[in-house]
């Protein structure tokens, strides 16, 4: 895991926080979002990835195959910060 300024592990079992409750106000320059196998990280790798800083959140009830996830989540984050506007909007 390279060192991001944020980096997310998007993790089913967490159940107080979503992605858009991470994402900081100002966009930084580098985001990692970790996204887990088939059936998703356990309750031991979510924490193990907590303690180098990983933030853990949630993308809802929404359960998403491992292909998916990971594109879903960045365009929630773009969304989020405005990429997804036409320029001069």
């Amino acid at each position: 895991m390279s060192r991001q300024e944020l980096n997310i592990v998007l993790w089913e079992g967490e159940r107080l926080l979503g992605l858009e409750d991470v994402l900081p106000s100002e966009a930084p320059d580098r985001i990692g979002i970790l996204v887990g196998p088939e059936g998703g990280f356990s309750e031991v790798e979510a924490r193990l990835l907590e303690e180098p800083g990983c933030m853990k959140a949630s993308m809802g009830d929404l359960i998403f195959r491992t292909e998916t996830a990971g594109s879903y989540a960045v365009m929630l984050v773009r969304y989020n910060y405005g990429v997804l506007r036409p320029s001069g909007a």
